[in-house]
């Protein structure tokens, strides 16, 4: 189905059970809510020429959106899986998404499931966070080969998620790059962090963090090939209220150019296994901090 060829609006299209979009250039000044039970695809004409105001996705439906600009929020409030592609997803300052919160892209919702794919997107805004997904949401999400500019907080922020993979991504002149937590998690998380070069503010009288892990049930974390530069803190990681097995590994990472390079904290060594190498220092005030060690 063409909108607005068949359909004058996306949403009527989807509120009249259609599951599968074609999207001319245009602005659409609508807020998407959802469709049918069944999965829908929305496809745009490019991200310079579709523009829609914003999505509330509800479901209940899984939904893959490609190239498509979303100007003011996208919010996920289902247990659904939600695949962006080629699209523009942004939010202007000071201003709240749909669902009341200074945050891009938001999963919120206390349904237990689903997933979200962020893939070759472009982000910025927020005046929160760029990126906000937390675990009583979605169980996984997947952030790869996007870019991150605009950010007014931090750019990524998920919490309790059990699988998490962000890879490959840019994050340019970013207040905090990437902060992943346990709370709201109940169970082992597996994370890994690839490939990425995030960039901060500087160091000057800030407390940014290039990549900030903590706490977690069990599980793992690996953080590979990444590049942290201009940071308060290139990398910390906070394990020290962890009282189960958890394996954490950072290697061939480029720490640059921040006030501390790796900053690490431990309560319980027997609960986390830390292993570390290859990775380069250079231009940091400091090196290490806590218990972070030489490779």
């Amino acid at each position: 189905m063409h909108v607005p060829g068949d359909y004058a609006t996306i949403q009527g299209a989807l509120s009249a059970g259609m599951t599968s979009l074609c999207v001319s250039g245009g602005t659409y000044d609508e807020n998407i809510i959802g469709g049918p039970s069944a999965p829908v695809t929305i496809v745009g004409s490019g991200a310079q020429a579709t523009l829609v105001n914003a999505f509330n996705w509800r479901g209940p439906g899984d939904l893959t959106l490609s190239d498509v600009t979303v100007e003011n929020g996208f919010v996920v409030q289902s247990g659904t899986t939600v695949l962006a592609q080629d699209c523009t997803l942004t939010l202007p300052p000071n201003t709240n998404n749909p669902n009341g919160e200074q945050v891009t892209l938001e999963a919120e919702g206390s349904l237990l499931g689903g997933g979200i794919e962020l893939s070759h997107c472009d982000l910025s805004g927020g005046s929160l966070a760029t990126v906000y997904v937390d675990g009583i949401s979605v169980n996984r999400i997947s952030i790869h080969d996007s870019v991150f500019h605009g950010v007014a907080a931090q750019a990524i922020q998920v919490q309790g998620v059990a699988n998490v993979s962000i890879i490959n991504n840019t994050l340019s002149a970013v207040p905090s790059g990437i902060i992943l937590s346990s709370s709201g998690g109940s169970g082992p998380m597996v994370m890994a962090v690839t490939a990425n070069v995030i960039t901060g503010m500087g160091v000057t009288g800030g407390s940014g963090l290039g990549l900030s892990s903590n706490d977690a049930p069990g599980g793992s974390a690996t953080i590979t090939g990444n590049t942290f530069s201009n940071f308060e803190t290139g990398l910390e990681l906070d394990l020290s209220g962890n009282m189960v097995p958890f394996s954490v590994s950072y290697d061939g990472n480029t720490i640059s150019d921040d006030a501390t390079g790796v900053i690490v904290n431990l309560k319980t060594p027997d609960a986390t296994k830390l292993e570390h190498s290859g990775n380069t220092y250079t231009g940091n005030t400091n090196n290490f901090g806590g218990a972070a060690q030489p490779d």
